[in-house]
């Protein structure tokens, strides 16, 4: 008998990390979803040496090979679904939002002051560092030093935001955006998502403005990984049926509807004509682009 206990003590058994902010909610989404295992821990930097399972995190996987680089492009990673050996559980994407009685924005009004309103809360760094990596691309996906140097000098000096911009947060930002028409603003998904739909059910969703000599365009996302850690080929193949799950369209809807993000799966049906709206501007992207704040 003392044996049998000690086999089953020294058996390796599989585990979700999850970033802290996330462990709860992957906890619960784990637990309720039917996964084929349910504990959960804190992820703190390191799998445990022990254990094997997956790294629930917002932390691209390139990120130790890509250090000093504040954008990383992923070909097609809608459309597949994965990078390397990571699995995308689901997206935050960035489009621009306006209401439907209002026309579309457009290159020349992007760049330039003009007719109607464009929102930008200049206090915060995600929505600064977004509007100047679309000015830094001079072709599309790549991402030069110079350029991005060129629109961050300027980016409030042309004058084609609100009055104010430079101190404006996300709240003072969609307060404007409500009162002024024609107004858009460049924002994540799930800061409308998180929306009542009564505030959000006039919204059209559409990619950031592209030049004219463009032929293809990419969406900035923040995005929901799944990276694979074990220690051997048995425990690799064990994660097989956890994989399957995680890519479920079920599971996917069940990620996306607890973190008010965009499904990773283009097979869960929309909630509602915006969420196919953004689903679109997704679908016929050729890249996903990450961004994150330079190091200080």
């Amino acid at each position: 008998m003392l044996v049998v206990v000690l086999t089953l003590v020294s058996c390796s058994k599989p585990l979700w990390l999850a970033d802290q902010g996330l462990d709860e909610k992957w906890a619960s989404i784990a637990r309720t979803g039917g996964a084929p295992f349910t504990e959960t821990a804190l992820f703190e930097g390191t799998p445990p040496k022990n254990r094997y399972g997956f790294i629930v995190t917002e932390t691209r996987p390139d990120s130790a090979r890509e250090a000093d680089d504040p954008t990383f492009v992923y070909p097609a990673l809608y459309q597949t679904g994965q990078y390397e050996d990571s699995i995308v559980l689901a997206l935050d994407p960035w489009v621009v939002f306006h209401e439907f009685t209002d026309s579309s924005l457009t290159r020349a009004r992007a760049e330039n002051p003009g007719q109607g309103f464009l929102i930008l809360p200049g206090a915060e760094e995600d929505a600064r560092l977004s509007w100047t990596a679309q000015f830094a691309q001079p072709r599309p996906g790549a991402f030069s030093a110079e350029e991005w140097a060129r629109a961050s000098e300027t980016l409030f000096t042309r004058g084609q935001f609100q009055d104010g911009a430079r101190t404006y947060n996300w709240i003072n930002a969609w307060e404007v955006f409500f009162e002024r028409s024609p107004s858009w603003i460049y924002a994540p998904y799930s800061a409308v998502r998180a929306m009542p739909p009564v505030r959000t059910a006039g919204f059209e969703a559409r990619r950031f403005p592209i030049p004219a000599d463009w032929e293809s365009y990419g969406v900035q996302a923040e995005v929901l990984w799944a990276i694979p850690f074990f220690k051997n080929a048995k425990e690799e193949v064990k994660l097989e049926t956890a994989k399957a799950w995680l890519v479920d369209a079920d599971t996917q809807k069940r990620i996306a509807d607890a973190l008010n993000r965009l499904p990773a799966s283009s097979g869960v049906p929309p909630t509602n004509a915006l969420a196919r709206a953004v689903q679109t501007v997704c679908a016929r992207a050729e890249f996903v682009w990450t961004m994150r704040a330079f190091e200080k």
